[in-house]
């Protein structure tokens, strides 16, 4: 497949769990990964380097929200996740809580 994913190369298995989005595995390894990051060889997260996987938070909500949507099968990653966020308060996602059951 992609030349980057062939040789370890982390933009090779970006690009590949992002094509594969929405499943129910790329989804929820894709929001973990997106989550943490994947320091590069001097510590820091890069976006563009190989030997990197950049954060970002918001994009993993977006990929678990979408994970945790499916049906047969469901994203128990993107669900776990999820959970996660809201138990340690992270202010978007609690809003979003907050709004979804303020509204019923």
């Amino acid at each position: 497949a992609d030349a980057g994913a062939a040789d370890g190369g982390w933009s090779g298995i970006h690009a590949a769990l992002e094509a594969a989005v929405p499943h129910a595995e790329a989804s929820g390894a894709l929001a973990w990964l997106l989550l943490f990051g994947v320091p590069g060889p001097i510590g820091a997260a890069s976006g563009s380097s190989p030997a990197g996987f950049a954060r970002d938070i918001d994009r993993a909500v977006e990929v678990a929200r979408a994970g945790a949507s499916l049906r047969s099968p469901s994203c128990g990653r993107c669900h776990a996740l999820l959970a996660f966020l809201l138990s340690i308060g992270y202010p978007p996602l609690v809003h979003v809580a907050h709004t979804t059951v303020d509204a019923a």
